[in-house]
């Protein structure tokens, strides 16, 4: 009828347009509202699946009010198509509806359909423009998939999902608005839109699909909301001019090379919403292997969280916490007992840590120290450079005071019974360290790379010293060690250069120090007390120290240092106690 096919529902007085097998639209055509047939008037509802289907010489169509379907694949391959005026009578668009009409340049969906359909507008070369109604909740996966002209969309409020692939290739796209209610945008939606600079993430989103926004050269910011979760594979990757990325500090999946390539990120944020929960969440950890600059940390008004302070309560902080963060300072309440592996590795910009109780501190299970960072330990406000340990403390943990390079002296109590590995490791400030009779062990590197230490003193109840617990102290002059049972220490005084040093030990334990191994390298092993270097300890030594510290004159050939014990070049009253109990003993 006027050069258009139909199938005819005489019962229900329903005409629905196809065209028959090997026939072609082509032209300018006009679809009326409907048709009679018989003297029978049967509306017209429907464009049936193909029923233009490459019809290569179609020019334009004009859908007339009152049809209510667009069929799959009705307009297939109709590459000289230039318009479709569609009335708001339709609801439906099928699948390939429009596929590969390179001629169409806009599109208007009317307002009663509620989906884009499956690849409905895909290969679209030409379309510039698409007008998409507040009826439409879902966009469905390759819906514009190519259209590679289309420079900007509106997408309505009540839309809920984007399905994958939807405006893959979109190259034109300059501006995507992301309604509040979208809920879910699959893999690869927006992979190798180029024009897209910028885009904010709707705050209902929870995960970021599989190479979402792939090869996005001209993106260079991103917002995304703390309700995403999950970061999938390759999201970003290869979006290189991203500079700029916002993130929620709640993520507990990232899949792997999310943001591989994006060789210009320099600014990447990451929202706190509860610095508790931060203090163990996953994002850090996830990220860490695509990361080239520092992170930033903001609170939810986008305000710069750079001294960071731990609420009193929290117990611990998890591995890769604060990896890379770029900190100024850490606030370590009392309530925190251990803090994980890489927790602050790499914030260089950290300067100090504080913390209000120094016996908590030393309790702390370290796998790795904010102190490794800020190298200044402040307690109650005010910098530790004379370090006193209280009274009570009865280990000095792994990792307490590493890399505390404004240390100067350490006082240890009588009721410290153990120090840990690395504890003052790289203490560099450090000249002397005495050590008290009640410590039993020193850990592995415990003061190591200590490169000012001159004069060290042990106590004598020692059994354990730990590997390199004194290697790399150059300085080391005089070393003082009270126990009479010789500890195994061939590879404690490695780079230390002990061969100009001197040992001081026991009365009687000259040739045991001297046979082993570690404390044989010592150029000179002399007894602790042997003042007058005459080879005993007795009441001579004593009257030697009484005259010394009565400010007389001692013979050249005396050393004073022997009972020195503490390296200050002054006899106090502990020492001179020392030689008389030795002599005593």
């Amino acid at each position: 009828m006027n050069g258009l096919w139909y199938v005819i529902v005489t019962k229900a007085r329903v005409a629905e347009l196809t065209c028959p097998n090997g026939s072609k639209y082509y032209g300018d055509i006009v679809i009326p509202p409907s048709i009679e047939y018989d003297g029978v008037v049967c509306n017209v509802t429907t464009i049936r699946q193909e029923a233009f289907y490459e019809s290569k010489s179609l020019n334009s169509v004009v859908i007339s009010d009152g049809i209510t379907s667009i069929s799959a694949s009705a307009f297939y391959g109709c590459s000289s198509l230039l318009s479709v005026a569609i009335p708001n009578s339709v609801s439906t668009i099928g699948e390939n509806a429009f596929y590969g009409c390179i001629g169409l340049k806009d599109i208007v969906i009317p307002n009663a359909v509620e989906t884009i359909s499956y690849r409905a507008f895909y290969g679209c070369t030409s379309l510039e423009s698409v007008t998409i109604p507040a009826s439409v909740t879902s966009i469905s996966s390759f819906a514009f998939y190519g259209c590679s002209n289309l420079s900007s969309i509106i997408l309505p409020d009540g839309l809920t999902s984007i399905g994958g692939s939807a405006f893959c290739g979109c190259s034109s796209l300059s501006t995507i608005n992301l309604p509040g209610n979208l809920e879910f945008i699959g893999s690869n939606s927006f992979r190798g839109c180029k024009g897209l600079t910028e885009v904010e993430l709707p705050k209902g989103l929870t995960s970021i699909s599989a190479s979402t926004f792939q090869y996005c050269d001209g993106l260079k910011s991103v917002t995304i909301p703390g309700s995403v979760t999950t970061i999938e594979r390759e999201a970003f990757s290869g979006c290189t001019n991203l500079s700029s990325a916002v993130m929620g500090g709640d993520i507990v999946s990232f899949g792997e090379n999310a943001f591989l390539g994006c060789k210009k990120l320099n600014d990447l944020s990451v929202i706190i919403t509860d610095i508790s929960t931060f203090c163990n969440n996953k994002v850090m950890g996830l990220i860490k292997n695509t990361l080239g600059c520092f992170v930033k940390l903001i609170d939810q008004d986008g305000n710069a969280v750079t001294d960071c302070v731990i609420p009193e309560g929290v117990t611990s902080i998890g591995d890769y916490a604060f990896y890379y963060c770029s900190l100024s300072s850490v606030t370590i309440p009392v309530s925190i007992t251990s803090i994980g592996q890489f927790a602050f590795s790499y914030c260089s910009k950290m300067k100090g840590v504080y913390i209000s109780d120094l016996a908590a501190w030393c309790c702390i299970q370290f796998q790795n120290n904010p102190l490794l960072q800020a190298h200044h330990l402040y307690l109650n406000g005010v910098e530790v450079k004379n370090l006193v340990i209280p009274e009570g403390v009865t280990s000095i943990g792994r990792l307490a005071f590493e890399y505390c390079e404004q240390f100067t002296s350490i006082s240890i109590p009588n009721s410290v019974t153990s120090i840990g590995e690395m504890a003052f490791y790289n203490c560099s400030g450090l000249t002397s360290v005495n050590i008290p009779n009640s410590v039993t062990s020193i850990g592995t590197s415990a003061f190591q790379n200590c490169s000012s230490l001159a004069t060290v003193s042990l106590g004598d109840r020692l059994s354990y010293i730990g590997h390199l617990a004194f290697a790399s102290c150059g300085e080391l002059g005089n070393f003082y060690c009270r126990t009479k049972k010789v500890c195994f220490a061939s590879t404690v005084f490695s780079d230390s250069f002990v061969g100009y040093a001197t040992l001081y030990v026991p009365f009687g334990s000259i040739t045991e120090y001297r046979e082993e191994n570690g404390w044989g390298q010592f150029g000179h092993i002399v007894a602790i007390g042997d003042i007058n270097c005459d080879d005993k300890v007795n009441a001579a030594d004593i009257v030697a120290v009484v005259n010394y510290m009565n400010h007389q004159p001692l013979p050249s050939t005396y050393d004073i240092r022997r009972v020195d014990i503490d390296g200050n070049d002054d006899i106090d009253g502990s020492e001179f106690s020392n030689l008389v109990d030795m002599i005593m003993k």
